[in-house]
């Protein structure tokens, strides 16, 4: 079946630069706003749009058109902010830009300051929308396909439901936006197929797992310095034992004292339930009776993958 065009009413503004004073005539006037941007505008037309999330509030962006921000600016006096866009050069590999066919994006700068909910955009497309072709991306093998960016609301659900895979994702969102009132939805508020689905997920499986630089960092960051009590076991299972050597000398000085003078009341503590991605931290703290209010202070840290009690006996008898 055909996907109808995607279709809103869109305001007939003129090809011209909007003045402040219409471009904030039309911004207060909450009536017909958007949550889905329009697709390919043509010159001369403008219309409201609001994200139906913060984090993707600039997803008027998502048109079908490439244009590259050149600069903005502001009216104190009517408390209007303005972004420039002008169309990117379809024959250029950089940053170079085509004059004849811009798009203004006005907003309230009270609405822009607040972080409780995504602005409102008044998006105005002015000059010859007649000179955009449709280019591919650039690490698109197929040259011949248009190269169309996903809106951020569509990665935010995406990355937002981590039990499904990325088979599930995919099937889910493209059922969520195939009822019969969804079908002038934009094509970037889904994703473009399976593998986008895998790619999301892939990187966000990465971003959270400990990289090989990280991992020896942990490793060469007490071997440069002395100051720390240390060792490392990577087999059978992974486990990290490590302190400051001067406060583990200060929490077993403490430690005596409060053995010598039973009325210098000591708490020593030893927490399991810390977990950190796929390994759990267990830390081991003490009161320090020598300041007032007898503080609590971190004494030595144990980083391990399973709960074993074997991790934890090993932990004390090397402090």
């Amino acid at each position: 079946m055909t996907r109808k065009p995607f279709k809103m009413n869109m305001l007939h503004v003129g090809n011209k630069p909007l003045t402040w004073q219409r471009a904030k005539t039309l911004l207060i006037n909450e009536e017909g706003i958007h949550h889905d941007c329009a697709v390919k505008p043509k010159a001369g037309e403008a219309c409201l749009f609001q994200s139906r999330s913060i984090n993707s509030k600039l997803d008027f962006g998502c048109n079908q058109y490439r244009f590259l921000l050149k600069g903005s600016g502001k009216n104190e006096i009517l408390g209007i902010y303005k972004r420039y866009y002008q169309l990117k050069d379809h024959e250029s590999c950089g940053r170079k830009t085509i004059s004849s066919f811009q798009r203004h994006v006005y907003s309230l700068i009270s609405a822009e300051e607040c972080s409780d909910q995504p602005p409102a955009y008044l998006v105005h497309y002015s000059g010859d929308s007649s000179c955009y072709r449709d280019t591919s991306h650039g690490n698109c093998k197929s040259k011949g396909t248009p190269y169309f960016p996903t809106s951020k609301e569509c990665m935010e659900e995406i990355t937002g439901d981590e039990g499904f895979t990325a088979k599930e994702m995919y099937r889910k969102l493209h059922t969520k936006h195939s009822n019969k009132n969804d079908q002038l939805r934009m094509p970037t508020d889904r994703p473009k197929s399976k593998k986008q689905c895998e790619n999301v997920k892939y990187n966000q499986k990465k971003a959270k797992k400990i990289a090989r630089d990280e991992a020896f960092n942990t490793i060469e960051f007490p071997v440069q310095s002395d100051s720390f009590k240390r060792k490392f076991e990577f087999y059978p299972d992974l486990v990290l034992r490590f302190a400051n050597e001067s406060l583990l000398t200060e929490a077993k000085d403490i430690i005596k004292e409060s053995c010598l003078h039973p009325e210098l009341a000591q708490v020593v503590s030893y927490d399991t339930t810390f977990l950190i991605g796929d390994l759990y931290v267990s830390s081991l703290v003490c009161r320090n009776i020598k300041l007032e209010g007898d503080p609590i202070f971190p004494v030595a840290f144990l980083v391990h993958e399973r709960k074993h009690m074997r991790c934890h006996k090993e932990f004390f008898l090397d402090i």
